[in-house]
């Protein structure tokens, strides 16, 4: 059975996000949350492996979007056989992406298999997306370093990045689907 992580093991209490850095275990830990994760691999690749037995391979500038109650991981592969899997790792609690959400309900979508409609409905998810373009990369960077340096206007500019975040991985999200369906 997988473990589940709770709230009170990664968040600070009032926190509502938490940011950190990571290398990855080389054997399978299969676990789940109830919180949402976003994990960017900014060093190496590994496996994903997913709670309904499939694999992907992962590597550097790849994004895995996971919901709460996903079970999955991410494993690094043994040793002398590649490099570490390096993420930053931004969690989010389900009380911030329900204030998330209201912030993004103006935004159109595709249609009803969109990711904010995924979002916006709780659907359970584990996705992944290549970020080829670097934009991933800098939005949870920024929002990681503001975690990092608290200050004064770090709360609105983590919120301001997430929401970045997430609406350029709808947008992605939507070209990958139209993509998939033509």
């Amino acid at each position: 059975m997988a473990q589940k992580f709770l709230v009170r093991d990664f968040f600070a209490e009032n926190e509502e996000v938490s940011a950190g850095f990571y290398m990855e275990h080389r054997e399978i830990n299969m676990h789940s949350h109830e919180f949402w994760e976003i994990s960017y691999v900014y060093e190496g690749r590994g496996t994903h492996y997913f709670e309904d037995g499939r694999t992907e391979a992962i590597r550097k500038n790849e994004l895995v979007f996971v919901s709460p109650d996903v079970s999955h991981c991410i494993t690094s592969p043994p040793p002398g056989r590649g490099s570490w899997v390096r993420v930053c790792n931004l969690l989010l609690t389900q009380d911030y992406m329900e204030k998330i959400i209201r912030r993004l309900q103006p935004v159109r979508e595709l249609d009803e298999y969109s990711l904010k409609d995924m979002v916006c409905r709780k659907t359970p998810f584990c996705i992944h997306f290549r970020d080829d373009s670097g934009s991933v990369y800098h939005l949870l960077m920024t929002a990681a370093h503001e975690y990092r340096h608290f200050s004064a206007c770090s709360r609105e500019m983590i919120g301001n990045s997430v929401v970045s975040l997430l609406m350029y991985l709808m947008r992605q999200y939507e070209r990958m689907v139209w993509n998939e369906r033509v």
